[in-house]
């Protein structure tokens, strides 16, 4: 990733000095790690524009990525403020960043934080959506979700998100609306053919393309990533979380935009890896690792409404205090 990004600030800052293809091939003879156009290029251009104006060194992108990271904390803190309130949003977002998974993508140049965040950017345009119905909203999502898809091919999971997004917000008629359609209309047309480009030439040149197992191991292999990005105690909470959304969802009870969006991201994300026959790697869950977060606070609120008034305040200062450690 370093070295396309190099090749991209080097062909700009040498003025276009030749056909961009001749000038990938010659590069390439010398530095012979150039990965586009396997890779899509948002990530490795945005590195070469920031490599215009700081050094051109490693230690400068992996400042660029810290940002990154820092973004979709900010991210998340937005999408989870209306739900939890803002202190408790500020420790989730603090607390993401502390996730050792999380740690060790900012210390390398990896592309995976610019698809968490942007994949949060995605939700909250989505949730935009879903309280204006506007197409301009739609569009938006559509946008950011293209943007995702040209930074990685795992972007697609997005697609999912509106179907998910209207079965868990029990606003299925809202798929019947033409604005709904534009913003993956957007991300197909946009995105789709560097994508599926990209996957051929992945399965021609990736050694590990064709290793990729049945569904039931990809879903013990992510599950068991899931239990190593958050931890055990995390993991408890978010599923004590899940089952609060759950049980809002059959009781059919109006469900507040930000579960929905947040469980729309998660299984838009979990179920595009699990199905899709591609080889299982933990980096591909990271835009879940902030779901999880905040569905272990829900776990924690829900645990604070079955204890009785009189033990509910020490009970929900322990809960914290045990989910800040597990964390």
């Amino acid at each position: 990733h370093f070295i396309t990004s190099l090749l991209i600030r080097d062909y700009l800052a040498h003025g276009l000095p030749a056909p961009p293809l001749a000038f990938a091939e010659n590069y390439y003879v010398h530095y012979p790690k150039v990965a586009l156009p396997i890779w899509p290029p948002v990530f490795h251009t945005l590195a070469g524009m920031w490599m215009l104006v700081f050094p051109a060194s490693i230690g400068s992108v992996r400042l660029l990525v810290a940002l990154v990271t820092a973004v979709a904390a900010l991210l998340f803190y937005r999408l989870a403020t209306a739900d939890v309130g803002r202190v408790a949003a500020l420790a989730l977002g603090f607390g993401f960043i502390a996730l050792p998974q999380t740690q060790l993508i900012t210390r390398q140049v990896m592309v995976d934080g610019l698809v968490t965040a942007l994949a949060l950017a995605a939700a909250l345009a989505w949730r935009r959506y879903g309280r204006t119905l506007a197409p301009r909203d739609s569009l938006w999502f559509g946008l950011i979700g293209t943007a995702a898809m040209l930074t990685k091919g795992n972007g697609v999971a997005l697609l999912a998100l509106p179907v998910a997004w209207a079965l868990v917000a029990n606003r299925m008629e809202v798929l019947g609306r033409r604005a709904t359609w534009y913003g993956p209309a957007l991300m197909l047309v946009a995105g789709g053919p560097w994508t599926a480009y990209s996957a051929r030439l992945l399965q021609r040149t990736v050694a590990d393309a064709d290793a990729r197992g049945t569904l039931l191991t990809r879903a013990w292999t992510y599950g068991g990533a899931l239990i190593e990005g958050v931890g055990p105690v995390v993991l408890a909470a978010a599923f004590a979380g899940l089952v609060a959304v759950a049980t809002r969802r059959l009781r059919r009870d109006a469900m507040p935009d930000t579960w929905a969006v947040l469980a729309a991201l998660a299984i838009a994300g979990a179920g595009f890896h699990v199905v899709l026959p591609q080889p299982a790697n933990w980096r591909y869950l990271l835009p879940l690792l902030p779901v999880c977060l905040w569905l272990a606070a829900r776990g924690v609120h829900a645990l604070g409404a079955v204890v009785p008034a009189r033990l509910r305040a020490g009970v929900m200062a322990l809960a914290s205090l045990a989910l800040i450690a597990g964390v």
